[in-house]
């Protein structure tokens, strides 16, 4: 099919009775995994942007449950799903409102004894940070993974996390919401675009450049100057 558009209408709120409400009642890890799968495969791909952002909430409720499910595969695919959402749903304003569900689920999950399901999960919060969430979410939310990742056992994890926050250092306020400057006059200009999320961030991100691994030291200094050489532009 060229156009899944119907099909994806039928099948979203299956899935999500399956494995998305307060009641999922699939037994089977390998069918959970599937359901999971078929939310960022041809199935989403090949479907109109405007099904997709009308079944986000659906979709969502697919990803809450999948980042608790017990079956760490689920996890790591709901992970992929949360990263793939952005692309698959084309609409910033219909996920942003849920930017504090997912890292919240993310925030419960943080402890997981698999190193490679916590690098997938700081990979989703890069994606929800990347669609500018508000500052209170990243404060106490983001903040609080970053408290975990930070001293994470596994280099990949901290590596991973070092890496993504160096891309959220250089995200800058929206241009439409700079103020003047005091005191010039309507027509003057606007002050340049400020990092959005600096303050709360780099406390944490000096901490990669004293981590044990030379390696994620080297890397953090030079991804740091390379934001600090992009903002002074």
């Amino acid at each position: 099919l060229q156009d899944t558009s119907l099909l994806f209408q039928r099948t979203v709120p299956a899935v999500k009775a399956r494995i998305g409400g307060d009641e999922a009642c699939e037994p089977s890890e390998e069918l959970r995994l599937w359901m999971v799968q078929l939310l960022r495969g041809d199935l989403a791909t090949r479907c109109a942007k405007d099904h997709l952002v009308a079944y986000a909430p659906d979709i969502i409720s697919v990803v809450v449950r999948g980042l608790d499910d017990p079956f760490h595969e689920v996890k790591k695919e709901t992970c992929r799903l949360i990263c793939d959402l952005p692309t698959l749903v084309g609409s910033r304003g219909a996920l942003l409102e849920h930017a504090e569900t997912i890292v919240k689920g993310v925030v419960r999950n943080m402890a997981h004894p698999h190193y490679k399901v916590r690098v997938l999960l700081v990979s989703a919060v890069d994606a929800v940070v990347g669609m500018r969430p508000s500052r209170e979410v990243v404060d106490k939310l983001v903040a609080t993974i970053l408290h975990e990742a930070t001293f994470d056992k596994a280099r990949q994890v901290r590596g991973r996390v070092y890496e993504c926050m160096a891309s959220w250092l250089a995200i800058v306020e929206e241009e439409e919401k700079v103020p003047l400057e005091a005191g010039a006059e309507v027509g003057a200009g606007v002050r340049a675009p400020e990092p959005l999320y600096a303050e709360i961030l780099l406390p944490f991100y000096l901490v990669g450049m004293l981590d044990e691994e030379r390696e994620i030291r080297e890397v953090s200094r030079q991804r740091l100057e390379e934001v600090c050489a992009r903002n002074a532009e």
